[in-house]
């Protein structure tokens, strides 16, 4: 097992331990992964080794075995910031409860981080979705500095918020990186010359040529910061490496579970800090590179990079391809917008199936680098591949640009 953070553990299984008896989902699935007599007896680490990982469908999963829903993982009688969410890739409605001062010290620490580039002129624009808004009253405590204005997306179409940013005149964005990459694209077709000072996007890997497209189209500084909405504020954009993220390490515990590909890792997370809502062992299914190397910002530890997500696809032999690595290659060409990948068994031949659909960008000259970069995408490909026993076939359709 290796913990990023091992110093945060003890605290960590003290808030587990607390909530054995005060939160009737953890007190269910101690008992139930037979944790309750272990809590006395083992240390530590052995009692956070025979935690299971959980993920958001495993918890749902849990909940409906138990006849319970989100609300019941938090503490009984805690009085705490309440946020409802809904996942935009699962789909699962939520409800999570934030210690109130667990609110406010990520806030300040997201604040206290980038302070160098806010000032009392900046008019910072907001996009978030309307279930997070009973929130944003501690933003405007600790923003009280700025002058703020939040932009509930779905209930103003991107026209209109764009008009908002223009009147408002805007000079400052925090949102999730397509959506940035969307508002920033639309602003300049319709006013050319409208600058920002500074993006912080979060939300979603940023990949490079979007980082560099929307510093281009807005004359931004742009900086990454990583959390979610059932965690909050887990990782801070190098000021100096700006693709790169600091470890939250004094609110979380990081454990690290090595994948196949060399110096990659999928992140497991626990927020000890947040007690009136903590996740053990939770997996988020993020891939995710370390960077040991030391950091010219002057922060100490690793250092870690957003490669993709857990999703993968299972190849003979157990042989596993995952979701980023087609990322990857696909992200070094220009004209791939989406693409689709699956395996089909016809008759005796196992064949890998890559769909791409490209815009007008895309030229066949590039079709033939993909489909060497993806025969030769790990040795385990190779050697299945070599031996016969895995086909590939790459197939385009062309879509409208946009």
């Amino acid at each position: 097992m290796q913990l990023l953070n091992p110093e945060n553990l003890e605290k960590t299984i003290k808030i587990l331990k607390k909530y054995s008896s005060q939160s009737e989902f953890w007190r269910r699935v101690i008992k139930e992964f037979n944790l309750d007599k272990s809590l006395r007896k083992m240390t530590p680490l052995e009692i956070y080794a025979q935690l299971p990982v959980f993920s958001k469908e495993k918890i749902f999963k849990l909940l409906k075995k138990y006849s319970l829903n989100f609300t019941h993982i938090a503490l009984k009688n805690s009085n705490p910031v309440r946020i409802g969410l809904t996942s935009g890739t699962t789909y699962f409605p939520m409800t999570v409860y934030y210690s109130r001062n667990f609110w406010t010290l990520m806030l300040n620490h997201g604040i206290n981080y980038y302070s160098h580039f806010l000032s009392k002129e900046d008019r910072v624009g907001i996009l978030y979705y309307p279930g997070l808004s009973p929130a944003f009253h501690f933003h405007k405590e600790i923003f009280s500095r700025l002058h703020i204005l939040h932009f509930a997306l779905g209930y103003y179409p991107i026209f209109q918020i764009i008009k908002f940013i223009k009147d408002y005149k805007i000079n400052s964005l925090c949102g999730n990186v397509s959506t940035i990459l969307d508002i920033v694209e639309k602003l300049r077709s319709k006013y050319h010359n409208y600058k920002f000072k500074w993006i912080l996007a979060s939300g979603e890997k940023m990949e490079k040529r979007a980082k560099q497209r929307i510093e281009k189209l807005s004359g931004a500084r742009v900086y990454q910061w990583s959390g979610a909405g059932e965690l909050l504020l887990f990782g801070f954009g190098c000021l100096e490496d700006n693709l790169s993220l600091h470890f939250n390490q004094e609110d979380f515990l990081f454990e690290l579970i090595p994948l196949s590909s060399e110096n990659k890792f999928k992140l497991i997370v626990s927020s000890f800090k947040n007690t009136s809502f903590p996740l053990f062992r939770y997996e988020l299914g993020d891939v995710i590179e370390i960077i040991s190397n030391k950091c010219n910002c002057g922060i100490k530890g690793p250092r870690f990079r957003f490669v993709g997500r857990t999703k993968y696809i299972t190849l003979p032999k157990g042989v596993k391809l995952y979701d980023w690595e087609i990322k990857n290659i696909l992200s070094e060409f220009r004209g791939v917008k989406d693409y689709n990948l699956s395996l089909k068994k016809k008759g005796s031949k196992n064949i890998l199936f890559l769909k791409l659909f490209i815009t007008s960008e895309f030229s066949k000259e590039q079709l033939s680098k993909i489909s060497k970069k993806v025969k030769k995408i790990s040795h385990d490909v190779i050697n299945l591949i070599k031996h016969k026993e895995l086909y590939i076939k790459i197939k385009v359709l062309k879509v409208e640009k946009g």
